[in-house]
């Protein structure tokens, strides 16, 4: 049988599992913390991206939610970049 988990433990579930992840990844690669950083600017530019369509078509509620996205996305990777470099 299937435990049904609550909406914030499976958040912090996820976010820890992506984090574990991305770390492993990018331990990986040939140039790490300029990897990540990069990887950090692309999620940016994504998101913004997405914020200004959101905004064009006139969806604030869009723009809130994708701005908030955004900004948690960059955290999480943040915190990647941190136990990188460390």
């Amino acid at each position: 049988m299937r435990e049904t988990v609550p909406p914030l433990e499976r958040q912090l579930a996820l976010e820890w599992l992506v984090k574990q992840l991305l770390e492993g990844s990018f331990r990986r690669s040939d140039f790490p913390p300029a990897d990540a950083h990069y990887f950090a600017l692309d999620a940016d530019m994504h998101w913004s991206q997405e914020a200004d369509a959101a905004l064009e078509s006139g969806d604030m509620d869009a723009w809130i939610t994708t701005m908030r996205i955004g900004r948690a996305v960059r955290t999480c990777l943040d915190d990647v970049i941190k136990r990188i470099e460390s």
